[in-house]
């Protein structure tokens, strides 16, 4: 009998909530509204959960308050009620998953050409990636009834949490079969190939990189969803010769590609190249931070190959020429004022990123690779940078584990 008395005290927010004309700001300005909400106060969930609320909450986060606002309504508003529409609360998800009206403002940045603001973006980003969660179904099929949509959408990647989203496309859904459809209507839409057109000269250099990072991401996600046993449209697509010989095409389609370019296609390549890891990640861990670049960045060591790097290195053996070029053509640098003197030129990350490549390259234990490197006389080149830049501990890693690859490999080359 005593469990059954509520012996809680009337919140500042059940007060307010009693008033006829209570309006959302007045709610947003209480201090405990979020925790309110997590604990699940039936008075503010139903209030919350009303039409009209969910639509002024879905415009403090999609559109950009007046230049001469408060800075409360400028970032206080937009922050507080994306953590609302984020709460996971059912009653929410319903009401938005349900309303077509409430989607179309939520996904209303697709119709707009100009740069998303950053912030905005996040709040759009993790609103729909909650909704992929908690209603996969609902909104890929929003998706699909738009003939625009991948279009549209990519003409934001130049803000990363439109990466980011893209990549909760690939992996949130839980549900194995609208995961599974969902990434082969992407591969349809050619999004694989629609990602790497945008590692280019003339493309956007924060599309150019943002891309790259997705096509990482994605290219990990895929290969460990295969190691479970599970169907990965994309994978076949990403790992293909086109895909690599278009990639290649447009690193160097000019004679002087930009850094940002070259930078973000080396990328790509090394992590087609990466070994297999050493140890299975349980589905529970499957997280985007679980498939980050290693905090070492290196490419020495490592498991077996990945079935597909074979057709990588097809394509890759080729070029190699072109990289071996980018080793030895003078960077465009200003000379760096360092406190062991000046380093004329710099090497620059350019440089560096092509010596990982040809470090994982070596690691790959490939007869064709060997000949080609020996053919070069790439060695000559790697240690001539090797003592030309003495204090640079990122480029003698990556020469290390060159020299350790050619020693511990098992192919022989025949003289002559």
């Amino acid at each position: 009998m005593f469990w059954k008395l509520s012996f809680r005290q009337p919140s500042a927010i059940d007060t307010l909530l009693d008033k006829e004309d209570c309006t959302l700001y007045e709610i947003l300005d209480e201090d405990d509204v979020l925790q309110e909400c997590k604990t699940q106060n039936k008075k503010l969930i139903d209030f919350l959960a009303r039409p009209e609320i969910l639509e002024q909450l879905i415009v403090l986060i999609s559109q950009e308050p007046q230049e001469d606002v408060e800075d409360k309504v400028k970032f206080k508003y937009p922050h507080i009620a994306c953590e609302l529409l984020t709460s996971e609360v059912m009653s929410i998800v319903e009401q938005l998953s349900s309303s077509d009206h409430l989607l179309s403002l939520l996904w209303a940045f697709l119709d707009k050409s100009d740069p998303l603001n950053p912030l905005i973006g996040s709040f759009i980003s993790k609103t729909l990636a909650m909704l992929l969660m908690q209603k996969a179904s609902v909104i890929f099929d929003y998706m699909r009834s738009r003939e625009d949509f991948i279009q549209s959408f990519l003409v934001h990647l130049g803000t990363s949490a439109m990466m980011d989203l893209l990549l909760q496309m690939v992996a949130a859904p839980d549900n194995d079969t609208c995961r599974i459809d969902l990434a082969e209507w992407l591969k349809e839409q050619g999004i694989v190939e629609k990602l790497v057109d945008f590692i280019h000269p003339n493309a956007d250099s924060e599309q150019c990189y943002n891309a790259s990072q997705a096509l990482c991401d994605m290219l990990r996600l895929s290969r460990e969803a295969a190691q479970m046993a599970s169907p990965t449209p994309l994978l076949p697509t990403l790992e293909s010769e086109e895909t690599m010989q278009r990639l290649l095409g447009n690193l160097f389609c000019s004679e002087s590609p930009p850094d940002i370019v070259v930078v973000s296609g080396i990328l790509v390549l090394l992590t087609a190249l990466e070994k297999r890891p050493a140890a299975i990640i349980s589905p529970g861990m499957m997280n985007r931070a679980s498939f980050g670049p290693s905090d070492h960045g290196d490419t020495c060591g490592g498991g077996d190959s990945y079935p597909g790097q074979e057709q990588v290195l097809t394509v890759v053996v080729p070029r190699m020429r072109d990289f071996h070029d980018l080793l030895i053509r003078r960077p465009n640098m200003a000379p760096m004022l360092t406190t062991v003197g000046t380093l004329n030129p710099p090497l620059g990350n350019t440089r560096l990123q092509v010596v990982r490549l040809f470090s994982a390259l070596l690691q790959c234990n490939n007869a064709r690779v060997a000949r080609e490197i020996v053919r070069l006389k790439t060695f000559t080149v790697l240690m001539d940078l090797f003592f030309q830049y003495p204090w640079n501990n990122f480029l003698h890693t990556q020469v290390e584990c060159c020299v350790n690859a050619a020693l511990t490999s098992s192919v022989v080359l025949n003289a002559g």
